[in-house]
């Protein structure tokens, strides 16, 4: 780029000038070079037969980024080959038969013809490219390292890429680093700008393990993403924060000002949220982001509280168009309803009198849960102007936006609105995948090779991912590729992954291979749409099992010497995990929870030994729920049928006769009444949702929401003659009314599904005839689009509760 105005418009273009550096590995006896080929200019060596016979040269006046990807030059050329280079500055004298490695521009670099280092900062972000170019004397590795950027550290970094080192994951443990006697350049110039301005993620709970956080920082670097983008630097860049907003809020008007603050459907005024019409408020807080202008400050970030925050103020109601949200809970406004419109208003005005007075201040909030859904007027501030986090956390995680996923459309379409109306549109992906984690491996690398060219072309500005600590749950391919396609929005998927089995798992590498597109194949293809575990017993199936098996065993038996023992070993307990995963769920289907419970320990027995071999592994994941919740839960529900808190008398049958009730014409016909012929109804599985069984879904998989009914023929032994019988269903979503022999005898309320458990237990009373055949039937009640589970997706069973001890 020849300009900072070029680079500014193009940034989001990756610039290749001339030939592209192709290495090959010449062998592996004594003498071999590994070399960087090119045409024309000579050939640069950098270390012949382990003898060093280049020189690092560093700007008189160097820059943190250049001293650091200097140092990091001449550590990983003396892994691979033994010699030491040696590191000076530009104005220090060399014999002319030394090679000059040119770490970060310097006085010698700006004396090269044609040479153009990127260089400059504004408030787009993205200019931090790099320059490499060899000829027969000078190598360049230079990059944009104004305020805080680390194009030096990248520029470096591709180099040792292309020389064959690899950072697969953070630390010692997961780089490869190649052993070579001669590494050998020729003639390349190569500028490299990122497809994306802001390329990071972040992860809970790393904060209590400093020195995986550092090891974390240092491999976002080395794969070439922005983990240092505010560090040293001007602060063009702002995560609007979960109740952010709080602190612009006036907190001592409360009392004489509550208008200004946000009314409750319960008639009760929010102290931590605006009442985003009111035009005195907005003033008030414009007027603390002008201070901040003042100060210095270029960025301002504010959001509402997590959840879904509302504001039923007059003033706010006027700007409102009481549109339901993205299927949290399709129809319940009162729960759904998406505030977009007042929010974008509340912003707009904001932005508006702050850039009265500071036009160049950025604004920055997100369209996140009731805010996800972009407004339909166009109320947003200067698009440059304007910084929008999009997080739609209600959607599918295991499509893509080329598969058939309702979810997937949508969230593309919205994403391509939000790009309309701001230019500075950042994804806040959550990429662990399983909200609520079962510590399984849920790869995802086919959906990041579709949607990135799709983000890419819709004009994403970057991303600042949430991700757990844990990389066992999505494997390391996927925070790999996705690491480097933050950079290049069309890398060579690929070639990577066969670049990876090979380097990472020699022989092992082709069955492990197989083994991971299968898995991939089996989330891409699943015939379920969401983003919660309750999905994963219809991904991981049975034929899926009887394949992964055998591949994980021929790895296994093809890992003969370390690192790849290793390193297969870790794969090897991943699987385990899997295996006990799905062998629980097979112990939940025949209510033996107890057995459960014991495979659900095993998991965190395999997952205590990957974190042996990597602390990256097997480390609490996203705390949402503990870590042992499930297996805790487990043996809760078995409490009630051991005798510890109840006794066991039947399981109920998995398969029910099942229909929809789209009308609610059921309760007028009396579909509850024990004499109702339900012959033609069709018949269901209770261990999984309706989703997947039948047809329950379009063909993009719209799921049917609404009511439906299910009856069960039970026999009752005659042993609970005088005893309380109850009726437990481990999972109901969302609300559950259940007759016996015709009777009613009660309901379970309706219960948000994001919340654990979902427990239904109904007293039967006096509605059943111990010691004969019972009908059951129980009508539920399921209005989520995104849950992917609804309805009865857990085995239920009778049983008596101990009898409380007398006072």
């Amino acid at each position: 780029m020849s300009s900072m105005n070029q680079q500014e418009s193009t940034m989001s273009l990756r610039h290749v000038i001339a030939s592209l550096l192709i290495l090959q590995s010449l062998g592996c006896a004594t003498g071999t070079e590994l070399t960087a080929q090119g045409k024309g200019l000579g050939e640069f060596v950098v270390v012949r037969d382990g003898v060093a016979r280049a020189r690092i040269v560093l700007p008189d006046d160097p820059s943190d980024d250049a001293v650091t990807a200097a140092e990091e030059l001449k550590y990983y050329i003396h892994k691979i080959s033994g010699a030491s280079l040696p590191i000076g500055r530009a104005s220090e004298p060399v014999a002319a038969n030394v090679g000059l490695i040119h770490v970060g521009r310097s006085k010698l670099t700006d004396r090269m013809a044609g040479l153009e280092i990127p260089r400059g900062r504004t408030h787009r972000l993205g200019e931090d490219g790099f320059v490499i170019h060899c000829d027969g004397r000078h190598l360049v590795l230079a990059g944009n390292d104004t305020d805080g950027y680390t194009g030096n550290q990248y520029a470096v970094y591709d180099f040792l890429h292309r020389l064959g080192v690899r950072w697969f994951m953070p630390g010692d443990f997961g780089e490869v680093v190649p052993q070579e006697h001669t590494i050998v350049a020729e003639s390349m110039s190569v500028t490299d700008m990122p497809d994306f301005a802001v390329r990071m993620f972040w992860t809970h709970s790393l904060a209590s393990y400093p020195p995986m956080a550092e090891e974390r920082r240092r491999w976002m670097l080395r794969n070439k993403m922005t983990a240092d983008i505010n560090r040293g630097g001007t602060a063009w860049y702002q995560m609007p924060g979960d109740s952010s907003v709080r602190a612009l809020l006036p907190a001592e008007m409360f009392e004489k000002h509550p208008e200004w603050f946000a009314l409750e459907i319960d008639g009760m005024r929010n102290r931590h949220m605006p009442s985003m019409g009111h035009e005195e408020l907005i003033a008030a807080i414009s007027d603390s982001i002008k201070a901040r202008a003042k100060d210095g400050h270029k960025i301002t970030a504010f959001s509402a509280d997590d959840g879904m925050p509302q504001c039923r103020d007059a003033r706010t109601v006027a700007h409102a168009t009481d549109f339901p949200n993205s299927g949290y809970d399709k129809g319940n406004l009162d729960i759904d309803r998406s505030i977009s419109e007042q929010w974008m208003y509340f912003v707009r005005r904001i932005a508006e009198t702050v850039h009265a007075e500071y036009p160049d201040h950025v604004i920055s909030t997100n369209g996140y849960a009731n805010r996800v859904i972009p407004p339909e007027r166009n109320r947003v501030a200067d698009p440059d102007r304007l910084m929008i986090m999009f997080a739609h956390i209600e959607a599918c995680t295991i499509h893509g936006y080329d598969d058939a996923c309702w979810q997937m459309d949508r969230q593309l379409k919205m994403l391509k609105r939000w790009c309309k109306l701001s230019n500075k549109v950042f994804w806040y992906n959550y990429n662990y995948c399983m909200l609520i984690s079962k510590n399984t491996i849920s790869p995802m690398v086919s959906r990041l090779k579709q949607n990135f060219p799709h983000w890419k072309e819709a004009g994403v500005w970057g991303f600042s991912d949430q991700d757990e600590v844990d990389w066992s749950t999505t494997g390391i391919t996927t925070r790999y590729v996705r690491g480097r396609m933050y950079w290049d929005a069309d890398a060579d998927v690929d070639a990577m992954l066969d670049d990876y089995f090979e380097k990472w798992f020699g022989a092992s590498g082709p069955a492990l291979q197989e083994y991971y597109d299968l898995l991939e194949d089996a989330f891409s293809s699943a015939n379920v749409h969401g983003h919660e575990d309750t999905v994963l017993p219809i991904v991981y199936s049975d034929e899926l099992m009887a394949k992964l098996g055998p591949l994980m065993e021929e790895a296994i038996a093809n890992a003969t010497d370390e690192p790849f023992v290793t390193r297969v070993e870790l794969e090897r307990l991943i699987y385990m995990s899997l295996w006990h995963y799905v062998e629980a769920e097979r112990a939940k289907r025949r209510c033996n929870f107890a057995g459960a419970a014991e495979h659900l320990d095993a998991i965190e027995t395999a997952r205590k030994a990957m974190h042996k071999i990597t602390p990256f592994m097997g480390v609490r994941p996203y705390p949402v729920c503990d870590h042992n919740w499930e297996a805790n839960r487990m043996r809760g529900i078995h409490a009630l049928v051991s005798g510890e808190k109840g006794t066991g008398l039947t399981v109920m049958p998995e398969v029910a006769r099942f229909r929809t009730d789209p009308f609610d014409d059921g309760r007028y016909d009396r579909w509850q009444d024990a004499d109702y012929d339900d012959s033609d109804w069709r018949t269901i599985k209770t261990t999984a949702g309706w989703e997947p069984q039948g047809e329950m879904l379009t063909e993009d998989g719209q799921p049917y929401l609404g009511l439906a009914w299910y009856r069960f023929d039970v026999d009752i032994p005659a042993s609970a003659d005088g005893r309380n019988v109850h009726l437990f269903g481990p999972a109901v979503i969302s609300s559950a009314w259940v007759w016996v022999n015709g009777e009613y005898v009660g309901r379970r309320p309706w219960m948000n599904c994001w919340y654990r458990p979902q427990h239904m237990d109904i007293d039967l009373g006096d509605a059943i005839r111990p010691g004969q055949r019972n009908q059951i039937t129980i009508r539920v009640r399921a209005e989520s689009e995104a849950w992917g589970s609804n309805g009865i997706y857990e085995r239920m069973f009778l049983y008596t509760p101990n009898e409380a001890p007398a006072e």
